[in-house]
């Protein structure tokens, strides 16, 4: 047995008339990240259902509970230096962002090398980077 759908034009026009996502909603892939910046967080989780805390991170796990001040200090720095490469940019909204850090691929090279210089002429922010493992992004 097999039925039978059919969109009436109206219907058509209407579905090619509105947005993919809600007004202030923005599709998934508009929060990703290039791999040289999610190589800036020091942690990462292994992201299996029910791993043992032991198997939960496959990246600094060794750091949570010894160097939280660290890794709260680093965290706060990097979003310091990397919102203001955005705004050096002209990068202001989570579209644009989008746009920037993976799409065009001129601009996401740009930022990384805007936040490399950044995060060098950073002193503080070097020595963070020594205590919890960290290098420049490449």
């Amino acid at each position: 047995m097999s039925d039978k759908v059919t969109i009436s034009q109206a219907g058509r026009d209407r579905l090619s008339a509105s947005p993919a996502t809600p007004s202030g909603e923005y599709p998934l892939e508009y929060y990703a990240m290039p791999q040289w910046l999610a190589g800036l967080f020091p942690t990462e989780l292994s992201g299996k259902l029910g791993a043992r805390a032991d198997d939960m991170y496959v990246k600094g796990g060794h750091l949570i509970g010894r160097y939280d001040a660290e890794r709260y200090e680093y965290g706060k720095r990097l979003d310091s230096h990397l919102q203001a490469a955005m705004k050096k940019e002209g990068v202001d909204s989570l579209p644009e962002y989008h746009e920037a850090m993976t799409v065009d691929k001129a601009a996401s090279e740009r930022l990384r090398q805007q936040l490399r210089e950044s995060l060098a002429g950073d002193p503080k922010m070097m020595e963070l980077m020594g205590v919890l493992g960290m290098s420049l992004p490449r």
